[in-house]
């Protein structure tokens, strides 16, 4: 049987055969939504995105921004029957030493604005995480702090990264950036037995001491000046993913 229909929706598990990737805006897909094919699957729209030699298809949506957006696209790329979830994006830095386009990937993701510690924590898949370095070398391990406000502003973010380790969520050395979807697809993986990974580029960070008074430099840290050149480069990573290893 067909996967869709004539009206393009799709009407089994066929089409979610691969893995699934979400990501909040459209550039953020990169050449991931290139291309017209898109089809209606459970009140999202959906792209596969055949792979040569043998390698499993992506199955992509856009989720919008926030938790309960990524937690619905998550659930429904699970209910088209994907063997895995990764996760593609921007992330705000949290320490002004991190740079503009450095790539981090998930060790755990945090739903960082929910009261209730226990269960907000989930660890990212490691032969998920390990396969996804070895195509995207230039990433460091970091855990991201998932939360539907922006972290916004130097001193939040300095408030934000300071509450994280002296509450042991991030161990001192370790790297942590902030998003607003990763811990809210993670946690429908792991309710679904289904490995998730995730990896994200720097947009924006605070500034240094030194560029404080300096508006262009201000500016050259911004979410606006670099989310158009930078949205797309973890996407750009999964053309060199490769996971038979993994049986997914």
């Amino acid at each position: 049987m067909n996967a869709r229909t004539a009206m393009g929706r799709v009407v089994d598990g066929e089409a979610g055969a691969g893995i699934g990737v979400v990501a909040a805006l459209r550039a953020e897909l990169g050449w991931l939504a290139a291309g017209p094919e898109w089809v209606a699957a459970r009140g999202l729209t959906v792209r596969r995105s055949e792979m040569p030699d043998g390698r499993p298809p992506f199955v992509s949506t856009l989720s919008g921004v926030g938790k309960v957006r990524a937690a619905r696209a998550a659930s429904a790329l699970v209910d088209l029957g994907v063997s895995a979830l990764l996760v593609v994006g921007t992330a705000g830095a949290l320490d002004p030493s991190q740079g503009i386009g450095e790539l981090y990937l998930a060790s755990e993701a945090v739903q960082w604005d929910l009261a209730v510690k226990e269960g907000r924590m989930v660890g990212a898949d490691p032969a998920l995480s390990d396969g996804w370095a070895e195509a995207a070398p230039a990433a460091r391990r970091a855990v991201f702090l998932t939360a539907d406000r922006p972290a916004l502003g130097r001193m939040e973010r300095r408030r934000r990264l300071g509450r994280a380790r002296r509450g042991r969520v991030v161990a001192p050395g370790a790297a942590a950036i902030a998003d607003m979807e990763t811990a809210a697809v993670a946690a429908v993986a792991e309710a679904s037995g289904v490995p998730w990974a995730a990896l994200r580029v720097v947009s924006d960070r605070p500034p240094a001491a030194f560029e404080l008074l300096r508006p262009a430099a201000r500016r050259r840290c911004s979410f606006q000046a670099n989310y158009a050149a930078v949205a797309g480069i973890p996407a750009e990573s999964l053309r060199r993913l490769d996971l038979r290893h993994l049986a997914l």
